[in-house]
């Protein structure tokens, strides 16, 4: 682990709340503006919302899987763990689900 990268996950880490919020708020002006004039679903709005702001910490999360040892500098990502976690329980169950 060198320490330019140290820097760049810790950067990140603490920036994550606010690229989250920034992300989610310039989803909803883009999903709003192509959606003008036709009736935009509530959900789908936060369901892109949702999306867009999960994007800094699930690079972040990709980055600490090459190294391990930098997920602790990464702060508020409990959330997106449980949620990949989830996932990941999801899928195996549907996957097992088709063998039988």
């Amino acid at each position: 682990m060198n320490a330019a990268d140290v820097g760049v996950v810790a950067v990140l880490g603490r920036w994550t709340h606010q690229l989250s919020v920034l992300f989610a708020v310039l989803a909803a002006v883009v999903i709003s503006v192509r959606n003008r004039g036709s009736q935009l679903k509530l959900e789908d709005l936060v369901s892109g919302c949702w999306a867009a702001a999960m994007l800094p910490t699930g690079i972040i999360l990709v980055c600490c899987g090459f190294e391990p040892d930098l997920l602790p500098l990464v702060t508020g990502s409990n959330i997106h763990i449980t949620t990949a976690g989830l996932t990941l329980v999801y899928l195996s169950l549907v996957k097992l689900r088709t063998f039988s």
